[in-house]
Formats: C-alpha cells, structure tokens, sequence
C-alpha cells in the first residue's frame, strides 16, 4: 500500500485545514524494504555458496564468484551432514548491509568489466 494511503491527507480543526505529509511513513518502509532486501541476497548467497560445496566445485568458481563464495563462508559456515536447516544468517545479512566484505565483490565485478 502506498505510503500516501496510511494516513488521511487533510484533517480539519477548528476550521483550519492541515496537510499530512507522508514522507517519514516513505522512509520508514523504504528502510524496513532495505532490510528485508539484505536479507534475501544474504540468502541467495548462502544457498548459492550451499550448492557450490554440495558439488564440490569451489576450485572451478571464477574470480568474482570466488570472492562471493569467500566472504559467504567468512559470515555463516558450511552446513556438514545431519544438521538442521540453514543457521542464523544474521552475521552475512549484517555483511551485505554495510559491505563488510570490504568491497571485494564489488573490486573483482569491475576487474571482470574490463
């Protein structure tokens, strides 16, 4: 729902007409939408990264993508067999979110670029 629906635009009191304007109700959904958005890459990440040791092709990733799947397994392990679903992705969410991969990814997109 748009952020402009959340509230009335106009209220009247005591006859004076008042504007309600919506951009703190904008920027705070944008803000929960940048959260939500980090944590769907920090998921496809790690399951990406899940795929390439279920294969055991880490040796054939190329530069950038081995430098995804480093800083990955740097912020949530491996699963080894037997244990249950994905661990607590909070630390590879907090990565994604504030680069703290250092810029690797972005460093071997531009190598491969040109």
């Amino acid at each position: 729902m748009p952020a402009t629906l959340e509230s009335p635009t106009t209220s009247v009191a005591e006859g004076i007409e008042d504007r309600i304007i919506p951009t703190p109700v904008a920027a705070r959904r944008l803000d929960q939408q940048i959260d939500l958005a980090a944590r769907v890459a920090a998921t496809e990440l790690y399951v990406a990264a899940q795929a390439v040791d279920l294969r055991a092709r880490a040796s054939e990733l190329g530069r950038g993508t081995a430098s995804a799947y480093a800083i990955v397994r740097r912020f949530a392990p491996a699963l080894q067999d037997g244990e249950p679903g994905m661990p607590d992705l909070g630390p590879l969410v907090a990565a994604v979110m504030h680069d703290q991969g250092e810029g690797e990814i972005s460093s071997a997109e531009r190598a491969t670029a040109s």
